[in-house]
């Protein structure tokens, strides 16, 4: 936060260049489709767990379509 005062062209510069990787980073996954990151990680050592804590049950065709092998449901919440 010092650097906010005392540098700010720097701190500027910085968020620009995370904005920008964060935005290509995340359009990546979004080109990649549901199972994009899934088949990417996923393996016989490794497992992607989804979680979600809305109400599922409409949901539950497209929770089971992204791939993962273990899901978990918390308690519904709106």
């Amino acid at each position: 936060m010092c650097l906010v005062t005392d540098e700010p062209e720097m701190v500027r510069a910085l968020l620009e260049k995370t904005t920008r990787f964060l935005t290509d980073y995340v359009q990546a996954f979004r080109q990649a489709g549901d199972h994009g990151i899934v088949t990417a990680v996923q393996d016989d050592d490794f497992l992607v767990v989804y979680h979600n804590c809305v109400k599922v049950r409409q949901l539950i065709p497209a929770i089971v379509a992204t791939g993962a092998r273990a899901f978990h449901f918390g308690n519904a919440v709106s």
